[in-house]
């Protein structure tokens, strides 16, 4: 099984719709939109989905966003 193959079943789900990066960085140029439902997306696909948690790369984000998911799901109970 490729990268591709594993990828291709969240580019079909809408994923790339949250990711919003540019020039090739790795880093989220903004947080997820409200009138966009990129919250309810997300939401969706946790609740849905057979995940034990969520992993949050928050030196992947821009400032405050943290801040949104933690005011959504709670504080971390774990960190690594």
């Amino acid at each position: 099984m490729t990268i591709a193959n594993l990828v291709e079943p969240y580019l079909r789900a809408g994923w790339l719709t949250l990711l919003s990066l540019e020039n090739g960085s790795k880093e989220q140029v903004r947080c997820f939109r409200a009138n966009a439902n990129d919250w309810e997306f997300f939401t969706d696909f946790v609740a849905f989905n057979d995940l034990a948690g969520i992993n949050l790369y928050v030196d992947l984000l821009p400032s405050g966003c943290a801040n949104q998911f933690y005011a959504r799901y709670g504080t971390p109970v774990m960190e690594t």
